[in-house]
């Protein structure tokens, strides 16, 4: 079915739908699936239904009839990203592992924001051992749903998956801080403890996420900041727009400096001052390309 199909399907405009949803999240569980089976009676390709159904049908752990169900919606709703995360878990449940992470990888590639399905992934991976990759994923889950403006805080977390999410950002924490401390454990061991002090510092206020700010508000640091160190403000790019007309001169400078030390009679610098004699040839300067 296409989407306008399914906009236009005789479904959308049934009572029941809401009402079995409603009844759902007040945990009236038996209540609400035999008001979706009554609806799929009615209109057997109603998709809020049948996806209710295998959701239920996987908490209890029957995955042959969340097939059923997830079968009949791939007819409907074919490469829907809720239809295909369905599939993945059942996967999951049947502990496929190296297929569901291929299939997972192919999703985030396709569906890169979905936060969810990368910690999916960051899960298959470590369970396959394979704990860098994981974090990799981890690390892309939190940061793109950060991106969009979701868990920085726990109002900001989906109440279904608060406590996965949760504790995904506790495990990504502790993986980056066993990461930057075996880099700084090295690097220790090779410069010394006192020379790393400062680095070791900002390893810290980066992993707490303190709320240490540079006093000036042109400084923006992306990873780690040094307090310690001078707040002197950085000067930007357009602050010193002569770059730019040097940058534009520059073919004219090359060619000028190849001619000058071409010149076998008498190599003279810049200014025209060759060794050993006074600066006043300077004035033999001929308004080279520079403009002097």
């Amino acid at each position: 079915m296409t989407k306008t199909q399914i906009s236009q399907a005789a479904w959308q405009s049934d009572p029941r739908i809401p009402q079995a949803q409603a009844l759902l999240a007040d945990s009236q569980v038996l209540t609400a699936e035999t008001l979706f089976r009554a609806v799929l009676k009615d209109h057997p390709e109603c998709v809020p239904a049948l996806f209710a159904l295998a959701d239920l049908a996987l908490e209890r752990d029957n995955i042959d009839l969340a097939e059923l169900q997830l079968k009949k919606l791939e007819k409907i709703i074919p490469g829907d990203p809720d239809l295909l995360m369905g599939l993945i878990e059942l996967r999951l449940f049947r502990g496929e592992l190296a297929i569901a992470e291929q299939e997972l990888e192919t999703f985030v590639t396709k569906f890169p924001d979905a936060a969810i399905a990368w910690l999916r992934l960051a899960t298959v991976r470590e369970q396959l051992g394979k704990d860098d990759a994981a974090m990799r994923a981890r690390g892309q889950g939190i940061q793109r749903a950060q991106a969009h403006g979701r868990w920085k805080s726990l109002a900001s977390i989906e109440p279904q998956f608060q406590d996965e999410i949760i504790g995904h950002m506790e495990r990504f924490r502790e993986q980056q801080r066993d990461l930057y401390q075996g880099l700084l454990e090295s690097l220790q061991e090779r410069l010394g403890a006192d020379a790393l002090m400062r680095f070791e510092q900002a390893i810290a206020r980066y992993l707490d996420k303190a709320p240490i700010a540079p006093t000036d508000s042109r400084q923006k640091p992306g990873f780690l900041f040094f307090p310690d160190l001078s707040n002197k403000p950085i000067p930007k790019l357009k602050q010193a727009s002569w770059i730019k007309a040097v940058t534009k001169k520059l073919p004219a400078l090359q060619q000028e400096a190849i001619a000058l030390l071409q010149d076998s009679s008498a190599w003279m610098s810049f200014f025209g001052n060759p060794r050993g004699q006074s600066i006043q040839n300077v004035l033999r300067c001929d308004a080279p390309a520079s403009g002097c």
